[in-house]
């Protein structure tokens, strides 16, 4: 059984489950689909490859937590879990691209694509650049190993219009759709970066995920060097080697302080050398 067979058969069920009360409670005009995984490349045309290795015979695996999607509605092929998975494998066969050509090395999303949500900070400040440090540091480090990366959210449901899900919603999610454990079991990730910065509602959808099953949080935090604890904190979660948690890439603004494009790349720097100083550890 592949990866992405193991992944799409842990959603499946949830999400029927999810939609059938969804529908029958009448609020499923009110979230978007709920968002799911894939590994699969396809094509930029939106043609399957059956191409995992990409992502599985990887020596370093990242993955990033944004807050909740914006754009990504409802449609015949995300009624069904499976088109789900497809949504975001063709978003990241348009948008996702490794370069490996001698010296010139790099992993980026497209910013000039068509595909709106890769214009935004999220993808174009925060994203290219943590990728485009990594890659620099595993160049330095170990120039024969290769990273990959994927795109995540804390809450799997938005509302309609793109807003954070509402309460009521979320509470769907809790009862119906709690996967994250089960995506993270699955594609094992060796680093996580939070950019869901330091908001009460954020950090309790962490806790709901990322926590023994007695539901007692398995997350502590320390500070690194030169850096605020309000503005990054390295996370100590079980069974992942190397977690962080700073600001939203769009936050400009955190308590009277301007998080400008040097405060901002001092807050990732913080994260980056980190990374470095443990990648002989870590690194498969």
């Amino acid at each position: 059984m592949t990866v992405n067979e193991v992944l799409c058969n842990a959603y499946e069920p949830r999400f029927n489950n999810l939609l059938e009360h969804l529908e029958k409670d009448g609020i499923k005009s009110q979230v978007q689909p709920p968002f799911l995984l894939g590994i699969e490349r396809f094509t930029e045309e939106g043609n399957k490859t059956g191409n995992e290795e990409w992502y599985t015979n990887a020596n370093l695996k990242v993955m990033f937590f944004g807050r909740e999607t914006h754009i990504w509605g409802w449609d015949e092929e995300s009624s069904v879990s499976d088109g789900c998975v497809e949504q975001y494998e063709k978003f990241y066969g348009r948008n996702y691209r490794e370069v490996n050509d001698g010296n010139k090395r790099g992993v980026f999303f497209l910013v000039d694509s068509e595909d709106k949500l890769s214009k935004t900070p999220f993808f174009a400040t925060g994203l290219n650049g943590i990728m485009s440090g990594i890659e620099e540091r595993l160049k330095e480090v170990c120039p024969d190993k290769h990273a990959v990366y994927l795109w995540n959210n804390i809450s799997k449901l938005s509302s309609a219009n793109g807003t954070s899900a509402s309460t009521t919603a979320h509470e769907y999610e809790k009862k119906y759709f709690h996967v994250i454990p089960s995506e993270i079991n699955i594609l094992k990730p060796d680093v996580i970066i939070f950019f869901t910065g330091f908001d009460a509602k954020y950090d309790e959808y962490i806790n709901e995920n990322f926590n023994d099953e007695s539901g007692y949080p398995l997350i502590g935090s320390e500070t690194l060097q030169g850096v605020d604890e309000s503005d990054v904190v390295k996370l100590n979660i079980k069974g992942i080697p190397l977690a962080y948690k700073t600001h939203h890439p769009q936050t400009t603004h955190v308590n009277n302080k301007t998080i400008d494009g040097a405060e901002r790349w001092k807050h990732y720097n913080a994260i980056l050398d980190d990374i470095k100083a443990h990648l002989g550890e870590i690194i498969k």
